[in-house]
Parts: C-alpha cells; structure tokens; sequence
C-alpha cells in the first residue's frame, strides 16, 4: 500500500498594512469595487444592501469618508 501525500491548499492570506491610512485605503477600494459589481449585474435598486457594512466601517473609523 502507498502513502498518500496531502499538500496543505495554497490559500491566499489577508493583506496587512504598514498605516491605517493604508488599509482604510484598502476597504474604501473593495468596497467601490463591490458596489460596481453588483451594479453591472443588475442589483443596483440602492445602496441598502450594503448599509450594514457600510455603517460599521464607518463606526469604526469616523473619518473613513475623508
């Protein structure tokens, strides 16, 4: 019977980020590119969907809208 190697997945790590100047710069990027995605398939009857996530950004940092 032969053994069978098992490779860990090569699964992509989260970005980390020097400032937090950077990775506000970072979620204000995803977070456009979603609202543009979501729009080029049709589901763009408002902002709403987003809000939750978009309120806890802004919880978290105040300034996120600079």
């Amino acid at each position: 019977m032969q053994a069978i190697s098992v490779e860990k997945p090569n699964l992509p790590e989260p970005p980390t980020f020097s400032t937090p100047e950077e990775e506000r710069l970072h979620r204000k990027q995803r977070l456009a590119a979603a609202f543009r995605l979501f729009s080029r398939f049709g589901f763009n009857e408002g902002w709403f969907s987003f809000q939750p996530l978009y309120e806890m950004m802004v919880r978290q940092e105040p300034d996120l809208l600079e």
